[in-house]
């Protein structure tokens, strides 16, 4: 109902597509996995799956942050989410050059939806939590690609953007300096438990 609705309102961004394949074919040479200079082959369609999903994955998020900065009321907090703002458009370009080179469809941003306010709709907590929330999506999104993408040099890249990891470090860092943070259920600590005086 919700592509139905985006597709009816126009504002559906569409995914990466390829022509339909006529035949079968098999891999004959090493060459196929790719290397990190000279030519590449092109990407297979799962590659390109993958990396139109990152890119939206993290169009979203740049969006967010770009909203969050305006409207947060915390100035720590204005400043962590222009970072990960700077930090989702360098991986957003990067993977949209990938597609570009390969003469691939890619998806636009909706940075456009933006409006002036500078009025928080949320508090500053909610958009801490749903910045490293979506950023954990992002970091899993990589981890399947990585499996998925033969290339080799897709899988350095999407090893060498694990910047993502440290910039949710970070996050977790502001939720707890600022009491936000929630301990999640973990196991017993039976090292505690069998050492508890009786």
């Amino acid at each position: 109902m919700v592509c139905d609705f985006s597709l009816e309102k126009g504002v559906y961004i569409r995914p990466p597509d390829t022509s339909y394949p006529t035949h079968i074919s098999y891999v004959n040479e090493n060459g196929f996995l790719g290397g990190f200079f000279g030519e590449k082959r092109p990407l297979l369609d799962i590659e390109i799956s993958h990396l139109g999903t990152n890119i939206e994955v993290y169009n979203v998020g740049k969006t967010l942050l770009l909203g969050f900065s305006q409207v947060a009321q915390s100035e720590k907090l204005r400043d962590h989410f222009k970072k990960g703002y700077e930090i989702n458009k360098k991986h957003v370009t990067l993977f949209l050059d990938i597609l570009k080179e390969n003469d691939t469809s890619y998806p636009y941003t909706w940075d456009s939806g933006i409006t002036e306010s500078t009025k928080a709709p949320f508090s500053d907590k909610l958009l801490l939590f749903h910045t490293n929330m979506i950023g954990a999506s992002g970091v899993a999104d990589y981890g399947t690609a990585i499996s998925a993408s033969i290339r080799k040099d897709l899988g350095v890249n999407y090893s060498r953007l694990l910047e993502t990891t440290q910039y949710l470090n970070d996050g977790a860092k502001l939720l707890i300096k600022n009491g936000w943070m929630e301990k999640p259920p973990s196991s017993l600590d039976r090292d505690e438990l069998k050492n508890k005086p009786r």
